[in-house]
């Protein structure tokens, strides 16, 4: 059973995807925010919870976990071994909404781990989601020059891009039809259904 949702009630929560951007990101800013980090984050930055949907993150790259003190939340079909909180896919066409409201139903992930970050923080009760690191401006990730990873192709085109801006831009309707503000720190980003704020301005207001 997941536990952590009970410590609920966050009214920010700041996501930690793992765009170029990120690199651009002052981590000091956060100290005193929930973070929800992606997939290989933890080679700059240690998150409150640490997500991944797929096993190659802890097949790949165990080292990471291993030294991670982040609460550890995967999908059920990544989970290798040791301490993990598991989730399964929450289907919008059975429930008849976009994100699932309980953990037992599921998280959506469509073709991306942020969307289901997104929805774990709707779970969590933020009433404001700060996205860092979301560029799909390409296939890359911050982290190219300093691990190899089979997930990452700069210069190519991010696979799947056109659903991923669908399933985003119903997120963003879902969010704004329950009074929650999605916003996207990085202003170059090439997702444009979020508002755009410099992360500074966006943990203030």
């Amino acid at each position: 059973m997941f536990t952590h949702y009970k410590e609920g009630g966050h009214e920010t929560i700041v996501i930690l995807a793992c765009g170029p951007s990120i690199s651009d990101v002052d981590f000091s800013l956060l100290e005193n925010f929930v973070t929800i980090g992606l997939n290989l984050i933890l080679e700059s930055f240690d998150p409150t919870y640490h997500m991944w949907a797929d096993s190659w993150v802890p097949r790949d790259h165990p080292e990471l976990l291993a030294k991670s003190k982040a609460k550890k939340i995967c999908h059920a079909r990544a989970y290798r071994g040791g301490w993990c909180q598991t989730f399964e896919t929450y289907n919008p066409e059975i429930f008849g909404q976009v994100l699932s409201e309980k953990i037992e139903d599921g998280l959506y992930i469509g073709k991306t781990t942020l969307c289901a970050a997104i929805n774990l923080a709707f779970i969590f009760g933020a009433k404001k989601i700060i996205i860092c690191g979301l560029d799909l401006n390409d296939w890359s990730h911050f982290y190219d020059e300093r691990l190899e990873s089979r997930h990452s192709h700069p210069g190519q085109p991010f696979p799947q891009a056109k659903i991923i801006h669908e399933d985003l831009g119903r997120i963003s309707e879902h969010a704004k039809s329950k009074g929650v503000d999605i916003i996207n720190a990085n202003r170059n980003s090439a997702v444009n259904c979020f508002r755009k704020l410099p992360l500074a301005v966006a943990i203030k207001g």
